[in-house]
C-alpha cells in the first residue's frame, strides 16, 4: 500500500487527505483494521469487483490471518464506486451498511460535483462502524436497513 489516501484522480485536497491520513493511521494503530482509498481516473476497460480485488491483494490490505482490511475505489471516468471488505470486517462492514454508505452517504455528494465531500464521509461512517462509534456515522446509515448488497455502483444520473 503507497498510503492510505490514494488520490490519483486529484479530488481529495491536501488538508482532507493529511486528515484522512492521520485518521486511518490512528485506526490501524488502535484497532489493527487497514483502510485505503484510491480515487483513480479510469478502469481502463478492467472490471471494478476485479479492480478493487486486485488492488487489495497486491497492496495487502488488513492483517495477514485476520482480512481486516477495506478498500473504497472510485473510478472517475466511468463514474462507479465500490467498497471492498475483507471477511475480517464482515460483520461490522456488511453489504446493507456499505449499500447505505454508497446511496446515503457517497453518491448524494458525488451527484453535487462534491466527490472530496463523499470520500471523507464515507471514511468516517466506515470508521464510526468498525469502531462502533455512533457519533461517526451518519443517522442514514444507522437507521435505514434494506437488505441489498452495494455492489459496483454507477453513480451517473442518479
Amino acid at each position: 500500500m503507497q498510503s492510505r489516501v490514494n488520490d490519483y484522480a486529484n479530488v481529495i485536497s491536501q488538508s482532507d487527505k493529511s486528515q484522512l491520513e492521520s485518521l486511518l493511521y490512528s485506526l490501524e494503530n488502535s484497532t489493527g483494521i487497514q483502510i485505503a482509498v484510491l480515487t483513480i481516473d479510469s478502469l481502463e476497460g478492467e472490471d471494478l469487483e476485479d479492480y478493487s480485488m486486485k488492488v487489495a491483494e497486491t497492496w495487502k490490505i488488513g492483517q495477514k490471518g485476520d482480512d481486516n482490511g477495506a478498500i473504497l475505489l472510485v473510478a472517475m471516468e466511468e463514474r462507479k464506486v465500490r467498497l471492498e471488505i475483507g471477511y475480517g470486517l464482515e460483520d461490522k462492514l456488511t453489504d446493507t451498511k456499505c449499500g447505505l454508505i454508497i446511496r446515503n452517504v457517497i453518491i448524494p455528494e458525488f451527484r453535487n460535483g462534491n466527490y472530496q465531500a463523499g470520500i471523507v464521509n464515507a471514511i468516517n461512517n466506515i470508521v464510526g462502524l468498525v469502531k462502533n462509534d455512533e457519533s461517526l456515522v451518519s443517522k442514514k446509515v444507522l437507521s435505514e436497513d434494506t437488505g441489498m448488497d452495494p455492489g459496483g455502483f454507477i453513480f451517473a444520473g442518479i
